[in-house]
């Protein structure tokens, strides 16, 4: 029987699917479109009704720490905002990635969010929200704080709306 034309080291390799020995090892991710909507929002306006926005945060490498991803444009007196502006996010599949929303009511032109009034806020990760619902949450904002009360004698003690959260 005569030998192989070749060593078997240099033989042909078959792909199986699997990476090769010492390639990097790398996170599967997608690019996922997150739109934002809000219902039955608290009326923090007196003449007016109020006019929502919100400010999207992904959470850093440290805890506590939030990176400003965007802002949705204002919607003027509306308490049913469904904002057109949307957030594109490299979605890691083996990540936990914290994201925070924040409902603003505008009250000037300012990018100071301390000249509006908050509303409310949720925070959740982007794999409950691809996880959800074919990729739809629907949650009550988180009451504000009491800090919050003392700054804005509108607030009640009511819940100060649901927000809504869809991946396109």
């Amino acid at each position: 029987m005569a030998a192989p034309p070749y060593p078997f080291s240099q033989q042909a390799s078959f792909n199986t699917g699997a990476a090769p020995p010492n390639a990097p090892y790398t996170n599967p991710q997608s690019k996922i479109e997150l739109k934002i909507s809000c219902r039955n929002l608290v009326d923090l306006d007196v003449f007016s009704k109020s006019d929502p926005f919100c400010v999207f945060y992904m959470q850093g490498a440290t805890k506590g720490s939030w990176r400003e991803i965007g802002r949705t444009e204002v919607i003027w007196d509306n308490l049913n905002p469904d904002f057109v502006k949307s957030f594109i996010v490299d979605y890691f599949f083996e990540e936990q990635q914290v994201v925070k929303f924040e409902i603003y009511d505008a009250d000037s032109d300012s990018r100071d969010l301390s000249q509006h009034d908050y509303i409310g806020k949720l925070v959740t990760s982007v794999g409950s929200i691809v996880g959800e619902n074919g990729g739809r949450i629907k949650h009550q904002l988180q009451v504000p704080s009491a800090k919050d009360f003392e700054r804005n004698d509108k607030y009640t003690r009511k819940s100060p709306g649901t927000i809504i959260g869809m991946i396109y």
